[in-house]
């Protein structure tokens, strides 16, 4: 009987613990999610959507290369005026010069100052992101061996 009792005891703490798992709540949910997906909510939490856009522009101040991130960034606001191009700048610009977006009102930008998108851990760099039918097709982050090869290229997209 007393065994009984421990086995059920036991068994109840058990279920208990094992049944309470993740307490992030959303976190745990995102983690789940594709990352187009997130990038679906993402872009609806900032009213934005991913409809007629092609490429995605990240810009931000993570990564191992913030000289690359500067390279990047100042070389991409000739594309600001694009249809087909969403930019997403995340960060406050004290590592990597965003002026060129800040003030900027376009209905292509989104300028996220709480640096909200680095946290859906899509990047770990500045990077261009091809999108279509719904799905991500490339994510090409940007690197000491890459900065001067994508930020040169025309329109720095293709």
């Amino acid at each position: 009987m007393k065994m009984m009792k421990l086995f059920i005891s036991l068994l109840f703490v058990s279920l208990v613990i094992f049944s309470c798992g993740d307490s992030k709540g959303k976190k745990s949910v995102q983690k789940l999610l594709s990352n187009y997906e997130k990038l679906v909510q993402y872009c609806t939490d900032k009213n934005q959507t991913l409809d007629h856009y092609t490429t995605i522009i990240v810009i931000n101040e993570i990564g191992t290369c913030i000289n690359c991130n500067n390279i990047f960034s100042k070389s991409q606001g000739k594309n600001l005026d694009s249809d087909s191009i969403l930019f997403i700048v995340s960060g406050i610009g004290t590592k990597v010069d965003l002026s060129a977006y800040v003030d900027r009102k376009a209905p292509n930008l989104i300028y996220d100052d709480s640096a909200g998108f680095d946290t859906l851990n899509i990047v770990k760099s500045c990077a261009i992101i091809t999108i279509s039918g719904k799905k991500i097709n490339s994510i090409e982050e940007i690197n000491v061996k890459n900065v001067y090869e994508v930020s040169n290229r025309g329109q720095g997209v293709n």
